[in-house]
């Protein structure tokens, strides 16, 4: 079975922290603290670095055939396993819903940690940002549910999303929302890819226990789907 699939958001999310944790905010090198800029240069880095090493130890289960172990994992834990990369999406997204700034943690409990610390700003809340973030939410899934209702009736489902993007895009841009109620935007992007090279492999010893549990956090996501996708033959071996 051939499965391709996006941006996975638990992968971003472990990345991500890999990053934060190599080059914090206030990252410091040789007692000066570095610009923005270069800071977010480190950042993509560290990224890339760590998921070509977590490509090669994919490539290296795969030849020792490590794939049979995800055979072993039963229903229940790939539910929960569902319902946990849920969780940590939804709590990484809701910063951004009520348009507060939590600390960041790391380690155990870091979930609960920032869920309780997102409680605590929540008299913080931007209006602006949270109106705009229902007013998606609640297109999306009346979308969502227009899809699944005349799914055998439309030659294609509905891309809602994109049209979210580009609809909220358009109308904060052209109403000057940004500049009247602060709301926060992605900003400008460059155009164009930069120029490939190769990773920098001196991180690699920085980041091999990160892009090991990456390539097993990977292997297992790809499990999941295609077993959700398709059970029965999944289960028969198809």
């Amino acid at each position: 079975m051939h499965l391709p699939q996006g941006t996975f958001a638990v992968i971003s999310i472990m990345i991500g922290t890999v990053t934060e944790r190599l080059a914090p905010d206030n990252f410091i090198v040789n007692g000066t603290n570095v610009t923005d800029d270069a800071r977010d240069a480190f950042r993509v880095e560290i990224a890339c670095s760590l998921t070509v090493l977590a490509g090669i130890f994919q490539i290296l289960l795969g030849v020792v055939r490590f794939g049979f172990v995800v055979t072993y994992l039963s229903e229940p834990l790939v539910r929960g396993y569902t319902t946990g990369s849920a969780c940590h999406v939804c709590v990484s997204q809701l910063k951004y819903l009520f348009g507060v700034k939590p600390e960041r943690f790391t380690g155990p409990l870091a979930l609960i940690y920032t869920l309780v610390d997102i409680c605590r700003l929540l008299p913080e809340t931007k209006v602006p940002e949270l109106v705009v973030s229902l007013v998606a939410l609640s297109v999306l899934i009346v979308a969502k549910e227009i899809n699944n209702c005349y799914r055998q009736k439309m030659p294609l489902p509905i891309p809602i999303e994109l049209i979210v993007v580009i609809g909220a895009t358009i109308i904060i841009h052209f109403c000057g929302l940004t500049s009247k109620y602060s709301i926060d935007v992605v900003g400008e992007i460059p155009s164009g890819l930069n120029t490939p090279r190769a990773p920098d492999a001196t991180l690699f010893s920085k980041v091999i226990g990160d892009a090991f549990a990456d390539s097993h956090c990977g292997l297992c996501h790809q499990h999941f789907l295609g077993q959700n996708i398709c059970p029965e033959t999944w289960l028969q071996g198809g």
